[in-house]
């Protein structure tokens, strides 16, 4: 069994296959119509905002482990959505303004996947 608390990856791919692979404590952004991906750090200062233009992300879990996805409310509080068993993905239908939390199953915080761009994305959560 792995250990979560090793290094991780999350991608975040559009629907044209553009990938964004990040670790757990350096983050990066690269230009387009991609969202940015941001460390664990910040989670205390993300909320969601209007609920207006809306997506779909696609989450696929292709670690060994379970994880839990969080939506992170307007008053910038999580709150649970669903846990995500391995080798699983599952679409969530969203808005471009409301950030998500990946977490391991003790809830200590994986990534966040802050306001995104519109348009649908699938974020692949992966070993490096």
């Amino acid at each position: 069994m792995k250990n979560l608390s090793k290094k991780f990856t999350l991608v975040l791919l559009t629907l044209a296959t553009t990938v964004i692979p990040i670790g757990c404590s350096t983050f990066s952004h690269m230009s387009g119509n991609l969202t940015e991906i941001v460390d664990c750090s910040r989670e205390s200062s993300i909320k969601s905002t209007e609920g207006v233009t809306k997506k779909d992300l696609t989450f696929k879990n292709e670690l060994k482990e379970p994880v839990k996805v969080y939506w992170l409310t307007y008053e910038g509080k999580r709150r649970f959505y669903f846990t995500l068993a391995p080798g699983k993905e599952t679409v969530q239908h969203t808005y471009v303004t409301h950030p998500w939390v990946i977490a391991k199953n003790d809830d200590h915080c994986i990534s966040l996947v802050p306001n995104q761009k519109p348009g649908d994305e699938i974020v692949r959560i992966i070993s490096p």
